[in-house]
Protein backbone atom coordinates (compact mmCIF):
# COMPACT_ATOMS: atom_id res chain seq x y z
CA UNK A 1 0.00 0.00 0.00
CA UNK A 2 1.40 3.33 -1.01
CA UNK A 3 0.68 6.20 1.34
CA UNK A 4 1.23 9.81 0.43
CA UNK A 5 2.65 11.84 3.27
CA UNK A 6 3.90 15.36 3.76
CA UNK A 7 3.49 18.76 5.37
CA UNK A 8 2.86 19.08 9.03
CA UNK A 9 -0.41 17.34 9.91
CA UNK A 10 -1.59 18.13 13.37
CA UNK A 11 -3.70 16.21 15.79
CA UNK A 12 -7.20 17.38 16.63
CA UNK A 13 -7.92 14.80 19.33
CA UNK A 14 -8.76 16.07 22.85
CA UNK A 15 -5.95 18.14 24.25
CA UNK A 16 -4.09 16.88 27.24
CA UNK A 17 -0.74 17.17 28.97
CA UNK A 18 1.70 14.57 27.60
CA UNK A 19 4.02 12.64 29.91
CA UNK A 20 6.95 14.58 31.23
CA UNK A 21 10.31 13.70 29.72
CA UNK A 22 13.11 14.91 27.52
CA UNK A 23 11.69 16.41 24.34
CA UNK A 24 14.51 17.69 22.16
CA UNK A 25 13.52 20.79 20.24
CA UNK A 26 15.04 22.87 17.49
CA UNK A 27 18.26 23.22 19.43
CA UNK A 28 18.99 19.49 19.39
CA UNK A 29 22.40 18.48 18.05
CA UNK A 30 22.57 17.58 14.34
CA UNK A 31 21.96 13.90 13.70
CA UNK A 32 19.26 13.54 16.35
CA UNK A 33 15.52 13.09 16.07
CA UNK A 34 13.68 16.01 17.63
CA UNK A 35 10.20 16.48 19.05
CA UNK A 36 8.01 19.50 19.53
CA UNK A 37 4.41 20.64 19.69
CA UNK A 38 2.11 19.79 16.84
CA UNK A 39 -0.52 22.41 16.13
CA UNK A 40 -4.11 21.48 15.50
CA UNK A 41 -5.21 21.75 11.85
CA UNK A 42 -8.71 22.66 12.98
CA UNK A 43 -7.66 25.57 15.11
CA UNK A 44 -7.22 23.84 18.46
CA UNK A 45 -4.23 24.11 20.76
CA UNK A 46 -0.93 22.27 20.41
CA UNK A 47 -0.61 18.58 21.08
CA UNK A 48 2.91 17.39 21.78
CA UNK A 49 4.29 14.10 20.61
CA UNK A 50 7.37 13.60 22.76
CA UNK A 51 10.76 12.08 22.08
CA UNK A 52 12.51 10.05 24.70
CA UNK A 53 16.29 10.04 25.05
CA UNK A 54 17.61 7.72 22.37
CA UNK A 55 20.51 6.92 20.12
CA UNK A 56 18.63 8.13 17.09
CA UNK A 57 19.82 6.93 13.72
CA UNK A 58 19.49 10.04 11.67
CA UNK A 59 21.32 12.27 9.26
CA UNK A 60 23.07 15.59 9.55
CA UNK A 61 21.05 18.57 8.42
CA UNK A 62 23.31 18.90 5.38
CA UNK A 63 22.05 15.64 3.82
CA UNK A 64 19.48 15.61 1.06
CA UNK A 65 18.54 18.29 -1.42
CA UNK A 66 18.41 21.92 -0.36
CA UNK A 67 15.04 23.23 0.78
CA UNK A 68 13.19 24.64 -2.23
CA UNK A 69 10.68 27.39 -1.33
CA UNK A 70 9.18 27.07 -4.82
CA UNK A 71 8.70 23.29 -4.63
CA UNK A 72 5.20 22.01 -5.36
CA UNK A 73 3.67 19.17 -3.38
CA UNK A 74 0.82 18.00 -1.22
CA UNK A 75 0.71 18.03 2.58
CA UNK A 76 0.55 14.83 4.58
CA UNK A 77 -3.15 14.05 5.05
CA UNK A 78 -4.48 14.64 8.53
CA UNK A 79 -5.64 11.01 8.56
CA UNK A 80 -4.76 7.93 6.53
CA UNK A 81 -6.54 8.30 3.18
CA UNK A 82 -9.73 6.25 3.03
CA UNK A 83 -9.64 5.29 6.71
CA UNK A 84 -12.60 5.96 8.98
CA UNK A 85 -12.48 6.37 12.75
CA UNK A 86 -12.02 2.90 14.25
CA UNK A 87 -15.02 1.38 16.04
CA UNK A 88 -13.36 -0.17 19.08
CA UNK A 89 -14.44 -1.83 22.35
CA UNK A 90 -14.76 0.22 25.51
CA UNK A 91 -11.38 -0.89 26.87
CA UNK A 92 -9.44 0.07 23.73
CA UNK A 93 -6.43 2.39 23.73
CA UNK A 94 -7.75 5.56 22.09
CA UNK A 95 -6.18 9.02 21.68
CA UNK A 96 -7.80 10.21 24.91
CA UNK A 97 -6.26 7.31 26.84
CA UNK A 98 -2.87 6.90 25.17
CA UNK A 99 -0.18 9.07 23.62
CA UNK A 100 2.63 8.31 21.18
CA UNK A 101 6.32 8.84 21.90
CA UNK A 102 9.24 8.78 19.50
CA UNK A 103 11.34 5.86 20.68
CA UNK A 104 14.86 4.61 20.12
CA UNK A 105 16.53 4.13 16.78
CA UNK A 106 19.14 1.68 15.61
CA UNK A 107 21.28 0.95 12.59
CA UNK A 108 23.35 -1.86 11.15
CA UNK A 109 25.34 -1.96 7.94
CA UNK A 110 22.82 -0.97 5.30
CA UNK A 111 19.78 -1.23 7.59
CA UNK A 112 17.84 1.15 9.85
CA UNK A 113 15.11 1.00 12.49
CA UNK A 114 13.07 3.60 14.40
CA UNK A 115 10.65 2.66 17.16
CA UNK A 116 7.39 4.33 18.18
CA UNK A 117 6.02 3.89 21.69
CA UNK A 118 2.41 3.99 22.82
CA UNK A 119 2.01 5.02 26.48
CA UNK A 120 -1.21 4.43 28.41
CA UNK A 121 -1.81 7.74 30.22
CA UNK A 122 -5.14 6.68 31.74
CA UNK A 123 -5.79 5.07 35.11
CA UNK A 124 -7.06 1.78 33.66
CA UNK A 125 -5.52 -0.85 31.39
CA UNK A 126 -6.26 -0.39 27.71
CA UNK A 127 -6.02 -2.74 24.73
CA UNK A 128 -4.44 -2.01 21.36
CA UNK A 129 -4.51 -4.33 18.36
CA UNK A 130 -3.04 -3.74 14.92
CA UNK A 131 -0.47 -1.52 13.24
CA UNK A 132 0.18 2.19 13.75
CA UNK A 133 -0.47 4.55 10.86
CA UNK A 134 2.69 6.29 9.63
CA UNK A 135 3.65 8.71 6.87
CA UNK A 136 6.58 11.02 6.08
CA UNK A 137 7.16 14.60 4.96
CA UNK A 138 10.21 15.86 3.08
CA UNK A 139 12.41 18.89 3.71
CA UNK A 140 9.93 21.09 1.81
CA UNK A 141 7.06 20.04 4.06
CA UNK A 142 5.44 17.95 1.33
CA UNK A 143 4.29 14.35 1.22
CA UNK A 144 7.19 11.97 0.68
CA UNK A 145 6.35 9.12 -1.69
CA UNK A 146 7.04 6.10 0.54
CA UNK A 147 5.48 2.63 0.42
CA UNK A 148 4.53 1.46 3.91
CA UNK A 149 3.86 -2.24 4.44
CA UNK A 150 3.07 -4.18 7.61
CA UNK A 151 5.68 -6.79 8.43
CA UNK A 152 9.22 -7.56 9.49
CA UNK A 153 12.45 -5.82 8.56
CA UNK A 154 16.13 -6.75 8.94
CA UNK A 155 16.25 -5.32 12.48
CA UNK A 156 12.79 -6.21 13.81
CA UNK A 157 10.43 -9.17 13.51
CA UNK A 158 6.73 -8.46 13.19
CA UNK A 159 4.82 -10.47 15.84
CA UNK A 160 1.59 -9.99 13.88
CA UNK A 161 -1.61 -8.28 14.91
CA UNK A 162 -2.95 -9.45 18.27
CA UNK A 163 -4.67 -7.79 21.26
CA UNK A 164 -2.10 -6.21 23.58
CA UNK A 165 -3.09 -5.04 27.07
CA UNK A 166 -1.17 -1.95 28.17
CA UNK A 167 -1.19 -1.19 31.90
CA UNK A 168 -1.51 2.37 33.23
CA UNK A 169 1.77 4.18 32.50
CA UNK A 170 2.83 1.10 30.58
CA UNK A 171 3.92 1.04 26.94
CA UNK A 172 3.58 -0.88 23.71
CA UNK A 173 6.09 -0.61 20.86
CA UNK A 174 6.07 -0.72 17.07
CA UNK A 175 9.19 -0.60 14.88
CA UNK A 176 9.74 1.00 11.47
CA UNK A 177 12.47 -0.65 9.41
CA UNK A 178 14.10 0.23 6.09
CA UNK A 179 17.27 -0.15 4.04
CA UNK A 180 19.78 2.68 4.02
CA UNK A 181 19.58 5.06 1.06
CA UNK A 182 21.89 7.53 -0.67
CA UNK A 183 20.57 11.01 0.11
CA UNK A 184 22.67 13.44 -1.97
CA UNK A 185 20.28 15.77 -3.78
CA UNK A 186 17.28 13.67 -2.73
CA UNK A 187 13.95 14.38 -1.11
CA UNK A 188 14.37 12.87 2.36
CA UNK A 189 12.26 12.28 5.47
CA UNK A 190 12.30 15.33 7.73
CA UNK A 191 9.04 14.65 9.61
CA UNK A 192 7.45 11.42 10.81
CA UNK A 193 3.65 11.53 11.04
CA UNK A 194 1.83 8.88 13.05
CA UNK A 195 -1.37 7.84 14.77
CA UNK A 196 -1.94 4.83 16.98
CA UNK A 197 -4.23 3.25 14.35
CA UNK A 198 -5.37 4.26 10.83
CA UNK A 199 -8.38 6.55 11.06
CA UNK A 200 -7.18 8.65 13.98
CA UNK A 201 -5.68 12.11 13.49
CA UNK A 202 -1.93 12.11 12.98
CA UNK A 203 0.65 14.03 14.95
CA UNK A 204 4.28 14.48 13.91
CA UNK A 205 7.89 14.71 15.02
CA UNK A 206 10.80 16.39 13.22
CA UNK A 207 13.30 13.69 12.23
CA UNK A 208 16.37 13.32 10.02
CA UNK A 209 16.18 9.86 8.41
CA UNK A 210 17.70 8.46 5.23
CA UNK A 211 14.28 7.50 3.87
CA UNK A 212 14.02 8.96 0.37
CA UNK A 213 11.27 9.35 -2.20
CA UNK A 214 10.45 5.92 -3.61
CA UNK A 215 11.56 4.02 -0.51
CA UNK A 216 9.79 1.07 1.04
CA UNK A 217 9.51 0.81 4.83
CA UNK A 218 8.10 -1.94 7.04
CA UNK A 219 6.17 -1.42 10.26
CA UNK A 220 5.54 -4.03 12.96
CA UNK A 221 2.31 -4.44 14.90
CA UNK A 222 2.01 -3.04 18.41
CA UNK A 223 3.60 -5.37 20.95
CA UNK A 224 4.77 -5.28 24.56
CA UNK A 225 8.37 -4.84 25.56
CA UNK A 226 11.41 -4.04 23.48
CA UNK A 227 11.44 -4.35 19.72
CA UNK A 228 11.69 -8.05 18.82
CA UNK A 229 15.02 -8.79 17.18
CA UNK A 230 15.07 -10.24 13.71
CA UNK A 231 16.37 -13.81 13.45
Amino acid sequence: MRRASAGHPRSSSPRRTPPTGDSPGAGSPPGRSRAGPVRNLRGGGPRAFSASPSRAWSLSSSSGAFVDPAAVGDPVPERAPGASTPQLPADACTPDRATLLLGTADGATGHRAQSIRLMNISEEPCVVEGYPDIAFADQNGHALDVEVRPGSSFLATDPGSAPVTVLPQGEATAVIGWDANATDGALVARALHASLLPGYDRGSWPVELDIVSGSEVAITAWHLGAAPAAP
